[in-house]
């Protein structure tokens, strides 16, 4: 949304100009985070992968959350070229969309 609001706006260059910048911020970010305490786990591997869905598979929550997630993956791509198809191919440009 944000994206389709500079493009509006601003145009192609502006809106891929924050789009970089915000690309730099992120390395400066994570250069900051101090690293998490390892809390006595077996290490990754297929082992830990198959406890993962067994637990995961025992809370019904999780299961909830991850068919709604997998359904707004899903079903929610057609979204994503939604912008470029306003600004190229459907009258009204970037504001319609």
């Amino acid at each position: 949304m944000i994206a389709g609001l500079l493009l509006a706006r601003f145009g192609f260059a502006p809106a891929f100009d924050v789009v970089a910048l915000s690309f730099l911020v992120f390395p400066v970010l994570a250069a900051g985070m101090r690293p998490v305490p390892q809390t006595g786990s077996a290490g990754a591997g297929l082992s830990s992968f198959g406890a993962g869905l067994r637990y995961v598979s025992g809370q019904r929550l999780l299961v909830s959350l991850l068919l709604i997630n997998l359904n707004a993956m899903v079903f929610g791509i057609p979204s994503a070229p939604f912008p470029a198809l306003g600004t190229t191919r459907f009258p009204g440009g970037a504001t319609t969309v």
